[in-house]
């Protein structure tokens, strides 16, 4: 009898443990998800939901710093395009150390493939252009923020490949 309550409760930790990483897997792929359509729809002031006040932003022409500056660069691409589409794809995502009892980390890290269309306006109404990229969300954190489990990006490098 003893044994089967063991096994029992066992079982219900394992069951407990894999809910709480697939719950917080789940929130961060809707972080990195929600990305793209924030800035796809031209609504990039709602980028500080799911970055950190203190994110770091690399692009091919040097690193963006700060949660206003991000906002920023994100609201001055607007303008130059009429429609834009982001697909992404191909992601994984890696919970990094220390765990706490319950196998919980406040951070991981995720690589995500995307490919990006984009079609001109004003100047530039005959121009379109597809990019490729890899998005490495290198420190993405739990934090006190409500929405999305409190998960936010941190620290992303966009590379065009």
């Amino acid at each position: 009898m003893r044994l089967q309550i063991l096994a029992l409760l066992c079982s219900l930790c394992v069951f407990v443990l894999a809910t709480n990483k697939f719950e917080d897997k789940s929130n961060i792929e809707d972080v990195i998800t929600t990305f793209p359509i924030l800035v796809d729809s031209r609504e990039t002031a709602k980028l500080s939901t799911i970055l950190t006040p203190n994110v770091t932003y690399e692009t091919s022409t040097g690193p963006i710093q700060g949660l206003s500056a991000v906002i920023s660069f994100f609201s001055g691409l607007v303008p130059t395009t009429t429609t834009t589409y982001s697909i992404s794809s191909t992601r994984l995502i890696k919970f990094l150390p220390p765990f706490d009892k319950e196998g919980r980390s406040n951070s991981a890290e995720a690589v995500s493939y995307s490919t990006i269309v984009s079609f001109g306006s004003g100047n530039l109404t005959d121009e379109s252009y597809f990019i490729f990229a890899r998005i490495v969300d290198k420190k993405i954190v739990r934090t006190n923020e409500s929405g999305f489990g409190g998960w936010r990006i941190q620290y992303r490098k966009f590379e065009r490949v």
